[in-house]
């Protein structure tokens, strides 16, 4: 009997410490749970906003309570603006505030946002909400040299549309020049560069997309190109070099 009696005590006893040792979960996690990260967390803006001077702003919001990490945006104000670049696409940020490497564009209307993420224990991504867009442009008193040392420096790169496209009212792009506004012109290609209308002639752009207002000739080759521009103090433009010419047709809708 005192045998038995013995052997059950072991058990009990080895269960017991085996228990006692497992850590509680998330004991050794520093960065704890990642659970679905609920809509009410959210970061705050704190700046910039509105019209400021300084070409490379500092972004800075107030955290959300138990996040660190956070995903940032910039874009050109319109619906469809691109990504300004720099950062030029999404970027993620630990902390609450990110510096641009550069100076961003000058009289050039921008909107920024930051949604804060924490990462699972098998690395997924689980995201909170948006913050709303917070707007502002710089004005001039930015970095930009005018007139340019040197027009070729400043040609910006063409992006779409480019080759046979669909849309008869294609959204133009090109990747910007920091600090300048734009001359965009739409010419025939193959004949004698007579404008497209629209626009009808050279077109002044102060980001870096434009859509026409109506619908562009189909079956026609057609090509564009941009140039960028400033101002100097005495109001005079400075414009440097054209990029280069970018060509595209519009395909005829074929009829059933």
């Amino acid at each position: 009997m005192r045998a038995e009696w013995a052997r059950r005590a072991c058990r009990t006893v080895v269960w017991s410490s085996l228990v006692l040792a497992t850590p509680a979960a998330g004991a050794d996690d520093e960065e704890g749970p990642c659970p679905p990260v609920p809509a009410s967390a959210r970061a705050v803006h704190v700046g910039p906003s509105g019209t400021i001077t300084d070409p490379r702003p500092i972004f800075r919001w107030l955290p959300a309570e138990g996040y660190h990490e956070y995903v940032f945006k910039l874009l050109y104000a319109p619906d469809d603006g691109g990504y300004v670049d720099p950062p030029g696409d999404l970027i993620d940020v630990e902390g609450t505030s990110w510096e641009p490497p550069s100076d961003l564009p000058i009289g050039v209307p921008m909107r920024w946002a930051v949604k804060i993420y924490c990462t699972t224990p098998a690395g997924e991504r689980r995201y909170g909400p948006y913050t709303p867009a917070s707007y502002f442009t710089i004005t001039a008193g930015g970095s930009a040299p005018c007139p340019p040392p040197d027009p070729g420096a400043v040609r910006p790169t063409p992006r779409e549309p480019v080759g046979a496209i669909a849309d008869r009212r294609p959204t133009f792009r090109w990747q910007p020049v920091p600090g300048y506004q734009y001359v965009l012109r739409i010419v025939y290609a193959r004949t004698d560069a007579r404008p497209v209308r629209p626009p009808g002639g050279p077109v002044e752009v102060a980001q870096t997309t434009w859509k026409p207002p109506a619908d562009l000739p189909a079956g026609l080759e057609m090509s564009w190109a941009v140039r960028a521009f400033c101002t100097t103090p005495d109001g005079q433009r400075m414009y440097g070099d054209y990029s280069p010419e970018t060509s595209f047709t519009i395909r005829r809708r074929v009829r059933p």
